[in-house]
């Protein structure tokens, strides 16, 4: 008798439904966690990869108002995204001034080593407070559409390199700052994610901004090179830094537009989603503004 018990409580065990098993609706970062990563671990490729996880992104707000200057990597992924934009700029000849922007992006990938991307400047306001008065505009716009390609992962000194090239196009007629008037802006773009650690990366882009308007009996243009360097490190995996700097000229003529220096902190959450903040601040150039800062929520598809 008792070793019928026995055979009925190993045929119980051996049939039952696993206690631990989980529902196939919940999302893989949550079916099967990692303790050293909110994302979960890839099964596979090198495990200093800098894009293996998308805390290790830089944090890099662009300083040209529209953010036809934003910083490329390496790194492609498919997301969507809100971003809150400010920059400020103190004793000008007109006063004190102040913008703020919300941008919306999203971006696809088309291929393993091909990101198509499109996004808005959904509203911007500025405020210029004079000696005599005060003058606030609305806007809106530009729309964009931008292209990134990888191109491939290299392993100097044993790290793994990923290089990428990306092209922002500013679609003319879209941005009510100027009214009628027709303005394009494109910045093409190389770029270099290093990884060092599973926890620490490099990121490095060299970049042309040019930029037409074409008002009434007249073409002006704006031109100039740009190049950056930023760190990213998330050695708890709960939270990441970035710093970096940032290094323009042309834009002003021929002097130097600006040099400066960045800082920001990124917040990981389940389901792929993260928030950070990051400020940049020139030191020295031509570039009249005293800071520029943002806000920012994105999550991958």
């Amino acid at each position: 008798m008792r070793g019928a018990r026995q055979i009925a409580a190993l045929l119980v065990l051996a049939f039952a439904p696993d206690a631990r098993a989980q529902p196939d609706w919940l999302p893989p970062e949550v079916k099967h966690p990692s303790p050293s990563s909110p994302f979960g671990e890839p099964t596979q490729g090198d495990a200093d990869d800098p894009c293996r996880d998308p805390l290790l992104a830089p944090i890099a707000p662009p300083v040209r108002e529209s953010g036809f200057d934003s910083v490329a990597t390496g790194c492609l992924r498919a997301r969507w995204s809100v971003t809150a934009r400010g920059a400020a700029t103190r004793d000008t000849p007109d006063g004190d001034l102040a913008a703020g922007a919300l941008f919306l992006d999203l971006s696809r990938l088309l291929l393993r080593d091909l990101e198509i991307a499109a996004g808005a400047r959904a509203v911007v306001t500025r405020h210029a407070d004079m000696d005599t008065n005060e003058e606030d505009d609305l806007d809106a716009g530009p729309m964009y559409l931008a292209a990134t390609g990888g191109l491939g992962v290299h392993h100097p000194g044993g790290h793994p390199l990923r290089l990428a090239w990306r092209l922002r196009l500013d679609l003319p007629w879209t941005d009510t700052t100027y009214d009628s008037t027709a303005v394009v802006a494109a910045s093409p773009q190389l770029a270099a994610s290093l990884g060092l650690t599973p926890s620490l990366a490099i990121h490095g882009r060299i970049a042309a901004l040019l930029w037409l308007i074409r008002p009434p009996d007249d073409v002006q243009t704006r031109r100039a090179v740009v190049g950056s360097i930023d760190l990213v490190a998330a050695p708890w995996r709960v939270l990441a830094v970035s710093a970096g700097g940032e290094a323009q000229t042309g834009w002003f003529e021929d002097g130097l537009d600006h040099l400066l220096v960045r800082a920001g902190l990124r917040i990981p959450f389940r389901c792929r989603a993260r928030l950070h903040l990051g400020a940049a601040f020139p030191l020295a150039g031509d570039e009249p503004q005293d800071a520029v800062g943002e806000l920012s929520f994105t999550h991958d598809w």
